[in-house]
């Protein structure tokens, strides 16, 4: 009976440990923009989306803040198939005076329906009104850290998927190394027995 217990409890691990070693990881290469432009431009920016898993992910694009309104997303929805990536391609419009923040929601979802991952750009636009006073310091952009689908950071400024894969090993070993350990419980349990029964 307990052999059965210690068999049952293995293989609930081993179900969480592949469920965990194949969670989605969500990256982008552009976590914050400042654009400095003038009250009532446009401008055109991309974020670069990139599919560093191993399925293929469904990719949906939301705004949200200041300017949500005034954001014109070109690429809404589309799909990464692995080790793939695509700019996403928008325009926002500075339509107020000073300094507005609006977010630009990455969602990323496995194509069979699993649980995905979300993240964010943040689009800082400092408006001044034409033929005022205006510093022309140029745009700044930032990476994102990648996260997982528990929100956990994974690594900063991700150019490839090289970290990514390596935590996938890492995990792997992980469930290896508990798997041999049950296996030596079971077999010390039995051998055990043996020697009681003796």
């Amino acid at each position: 009976m307990e052999t059965k217990k210690i068999f049952a409890f293995v293989i609930l691990l081993l179900v969480f440990s592949f469920s965990f070693a194949s969670a989605i990881t969500g990256s982008m290469g552009n976590a914050r923009m400042i654009l400095r432009v003038e009250q009532g431009d446009t401008i055109e920016k991309y974020i670069l989306v990139k599919n560093v898993n191993n399925v293929s992910l469904d990719i949906e694009l939301t705004t949200e803040g200041d300017l949500a309104s005034h954001v014109n997303i070109k690429d809404k929805a589309f799909r990464l198939e692995p080790g793939t990536e695509k700019r996403a391609y928008f325009e926002i419009t500075a339509a107020e005076k000073g300094t507005t923040e609006t977010k630009i929601n990455v969602q990323f979802t496995p194509i069979d329906g699993g649980n995905g991952v979300g993240l964010s750009s943040t689009v800082v636009v400092i408006a001044e009104e034409s033929g005022g006073f205006f510093d022309f310091g140029g745009d700044d952009e930032a990476s994102l850290e990648d996260v997982d689908e528990n929100g956990s950071i994974i690594n900063e400024n991700k150019e490839d998927g090289k970290r990514g894969v390596s935590l996938t090993i890492i995990l792997g070993l992980i469930l290896v190394i508990l798997v041999l350990v049950f296996v030596w419980v079971l077999l010390l349990t039995k051998s055990k027995k043996e020697i009681h029964k003796k």
